[in-house]
């Protein structure tokens, strides 16, 4: 068991990007929190999770998720600074006005993201209401508007229109931007998915990587996505269901991109959660 968890790992390492003497997530957001309040001294800055940062000014509330800036980051350190000063940038230049249609993605988060980040809007002083939807008892769907500089998770003031039309657009956005879906075998129970850190998620909600058939598994398709960057794969009668809920347990402890310690098996066109978790 320990072998096999140990192997694993260095798969999965393998899709990270090197972060080896480099600033932790969450250090790297402070890193820019602190470049924030030195632009902006009137407003009020404030993390959520690791890399995303919550800005409330006269002007409205502004959220900012740091995940593409720490990808740039983890492979080139070096960067730091200029990438700094370009989201400064962005943080006190006028707020967008219009949406762009065609860079609305769905973003697959668990819960708690959503609880905390309510929190954190209402604490300080906003009134929006997320532009999300569920996925199951333990996943949302974030709808985000992905720029070449950050991802804006929206809200219900910024698109109020018909909900499976905004999904199917999304759907459409994702296709066009998602990086190649790597797909290994790590044994005869286990495969791996992954298309990097920002998009691995949301491959949960594209119904033709899971009935094509390029995924065989003994019995149903059961997932986990312990992390933001990587899925695992099962069958749900591989008779390794303990091995395997023992993998997902071992990533999702290990941070620092946890995602959700469920398993989730797709049944009539989606995951919902699976078995006793």
């Amino acid at each position: 068991m320990k072998r096999v968890i140990g192997v694993l790992l260095v798969v999965v390492s393998l899709l990270r990007p090197a972060v080896a003497e480099t600033l932790s997530p969450r250090a790297f957001a402070e890193e820019f929190a602190k470049a924030f309040r030195s632009a902006a001294p009137n407003a009020m800055v404030e993390l959520v999770g690791d890399l995303e940062i919550i800005v409330r000014r006269p002007a409205g509330i502004r959220t900012v998720n740091l995940a593409n800036f720490y990808t740039i980051y983890s492979r080139e350190p070096e960067r730091l600074k200029d990438l700094i000063q370009t989201q400064v940038a962005l943080l006190v230049s006028p707020r967008r006005t219009t949406l762009d249609p065609s860079r609305i993605i769905p973003v697959v988060k668990d819960r708690a993201w959503l609880r905390e980040y309510q929190e954190k809007v209402k604490a300080s002083g906003g009134r929006q209401e997320q532009l999300v939807e569920d996925l199951n008892g333990e996943l949302v769907i974030s709808y985000a508007e992905d720029t070449p500089n950050a991802m804006h998770h929206l809200t219900t003031d910024d698109y109020s229109g018909d909900r499976r039309e905004l999904h199917a657009l999304a759907i459409k956005n994702l296709l066009r931007v998602l990086p190649k879906i790597e797909m290994r075998v790590l044994d005869e129970y286990v495969s791996i998915i992954s298309a990097g850190e920002d998009y691995t998620p949301s491959i949960l909600l594209l119904d033709d990587v899971w009935t094509g058939g390029q995924i065989k598994v003994k019995g149903e398709i059961v997932v986990a996505v312990p992390a933001r960057d990587v899925i695992l794969v099962t069958g749900s009668r591989s008779g390794k269901m303990t091995n395997f809920r023992a993998f997902a347990a071992e990533l999702y402890a290990k941070g620092p991109y946890s995602l959700s310690d469920r398993l989730f098996v797709y049944r009539n066109n989606g995951f919902t959660i699976y078995g006793r978790n």
